[in-house]
């Protein structure tokens, strides 16, 4: 092959490299998808306030949305659920834990090429628990979560994205303690587009 049908052969696969990519990077229309990521849940006494502690760990999910573009805008709704390996001590020999945390979000995002930055918000729920001496004091609170992150095509059916949340669970009373929980986590993801 002669320098100049090499030089056109490699032209020709960039182009249709980036025609393949061109894109919204917040994927339009139904998806699906997967992430996982760290986190901390932080236990804040309000009652006692040397009491408390936090649960640190991975997290592993998936989840579903709709994106739909207007103008340079994406405005798109999205569920998600968790599976938390999240634990930790408390200043008092008690361990708590974080089992699964799941959300329903709005997300209002920038077309911005192949790459969209995003704010997203909503409400959320999980499974929190604290044990101590070997009773076990559980929770299924549900709160507020808000957050942002940046999503990249990768080509037209496939995305990855990094998102940041912090989610507040609001009081939770138990025995003559009241625990405010919140958790913050990095997460990345991949979306996958349904349809042609």
């Amino acid at each position: 092959m002669s320098l100049r049908a090499a030089a056109a052969a490699l032209g020709l696969a960039l182009s249709s490299t980036a025609a393949f990519a061109a894109g919204p990077g917040m994927v339009p229309g139904a998806y699906v998808g997967v992430n996982a990521g760290i986190g901390a849940t932080n236990f804040v006494d309000e009652v006692y306030s040397y009491y408390g502690g936090m649960a640190n760990g991975a997290s592993v999910g998936a989840q579903i949305g709709y994106n739909l573009a207007v103008g340079s805008l994406i405005v798109g709704v999205e569920a998600d659920g968790s599976w938390n390996a999240q634990s930790g001590p408390s200043q008092w020999s008690s361990t708590y834990y974080t089992d699964w945390q799941a959300s329903l979000r709005g997300r209002l995002g920038w077309n911005a090429g192949y790459f969209s930055p995003y704010i997203t918000a909503g409400v959320a729920t999980g499974s929190v628990r604290m044990v101590y001496a070997g009773d076990t004091y559980g929770f299924t609170p549900v709160g507020w979560t808000v957050g942002l992150g940046g999503e990249m095509a990768l080509n037209q059916k496939t995305s990855v994205r990094l998102e940041l949340r912090h989610t507040d669970f609001g009081t939770q009373p138990y025995d003559t303690y009241l625990e405010h929980v919140t958790d913050d986590s990095v997460r990345l993801g991949f979306n996958f587009r349904l349809g042609s």
